[in-house]
């Protein structure tokens, strides 16, 4: 396998630094559906600003869709990740790596994405595994994709496993994965019933 793969962190090493306005940023989060909308966004952009890891990562991620809170702006979205990769968070380098494909620079894409997966960031594990399945950034390399989907599945990514089903199912994998992608059919729907239900800002999502 390639360095990129076997270095990756083994299960159960990965944490996020904390953050001390986690309450509170929640507690904005779920009434931005609500009439509440506008203060809320606006909280969660003073939140943001006061340090809060989770709010800076939520305003980079609206600002890279650029969906309903915020116009995409992908320079602004990169300033925000690297304030929260500057805190420490993981996850910033996976959001870095995102918007980076957004402006098809693959190069720095999987240069990001390879810095969160080393640290151990589950959906960075699994984002690693979809640039080696389409080639950005690195040769590629389906097998090593299938490794680290399933790694990441291991570690309760549920993107990971969605892939691990999708292209099994098409016999990307052969009989094996095809047969493994019917076993993970039914308890992948039950745990993302679940997760969407009672963790909607679960990284397992991502």
């Amino acid at each position: 396998m390639a360095d990129a793969a076997n270095n990756v962190v083994e299960n159960g090493a990965y944490s996020e630094p904390s953050d001390l306005h986690r309450a509170a940023f929640e507690r904005a989060w779920a009434r931005l559906f609500s009439a509440e909308f506008e203060d809320a966004k606006r909280e969660i952009e003073e939140l943001a600003c006061s340090g809060s890891i989770l709010s800076m990562l939520f305003v980079a991620d609206e600002l890279r869709r650029g969906n309903w809170l915020y116009e995409e702006d992908i320079d602004l979205a990169k300033e925000w990740y690297e304030l929260a990769i500057a805190e420490g968070a993981s996850r910033g380098h996976y959001g870095l790596a995102l918007a980076h494909l957004k402006n098809k620079d693959d190069d720095a894409a999987f240069r990001e994405m390879n810095t969160a997966a080393q640290r151990g960031y589950p959906p960075a594990i699994g984002g690693l595994g979809r640039l080696y399945l389409w080639g950005r950034g690195v040769a590629p390399n389906i097998g090593l994709a299938r490794y680290l989907w399933k790694k990441a599945a291991a570690l309760g990514n549920l993107h990971a496993v969605e892939l691990l089903i999708r292209l099994g199912i098409r016999w990307r994998f052969g009989f094996a994965g095809f047969l493994d992608a019917l076993l993970m059919a039914w308890p992948y729907a039950w745990a993302l019933v679940n997760v969407r239900a009672d963790e909607p800002l679960s990284d397992h999502l991502r």
